[in-house]
């Protein structure tokens, strides 16, 4: 019993700390506020725990309403260096696949560009 009574004070207590991170982080929340004619509309940040697809970890940011963010702040331009690379493969090998054989693509050497 009492193993199941410290566990249930730390779960307790995380969801304490919890609640207090995301009070904290809506006090700081930015507001966008959208006019239409005579509608407006105001939009609120709202803190959004997802788990990042890069890295695997979870994370909480704030964000406006939406579909949640695939990746971390930190992680997002890495993750899209990584797609980009991995495209540019895929229709590099598509390009010398469609080639006669025999044939090699043709590459431009930095002296051909002054002629």
């Amino acid at each position: 019993m009492k193993g199941t009574a410290e566990e249930l004070a730390r779960a307790d207590e995380a969801r304490h700390l919890a609640a207090i991170e995301n009070a904290i982080m809506e006090a700081n929340a930015q507001e966008l506020i959208i006019t239409v004619g005579n509608h407006t509309r105001t939009l609120r940040e709202r803190p959004v725990t997802f788990r990042c697809e890069w890295c695997s970890n979870q994370g909480t940011e704030m964000r406006l309403p939406g579909p949640p963010p695939r990746y971390h702040t930190e992680c997002k331009q890495e993750a899209q260096n990584s797609i980009a690379k991995g495209r540019m493969k895929r229709m590099r090998e598509k390009k010398t696949a469609k080639l006669p054989d025999g044939m090699v693509p043709a590459t431009r050497q930095p002296e051909d560009l002054h002629q």
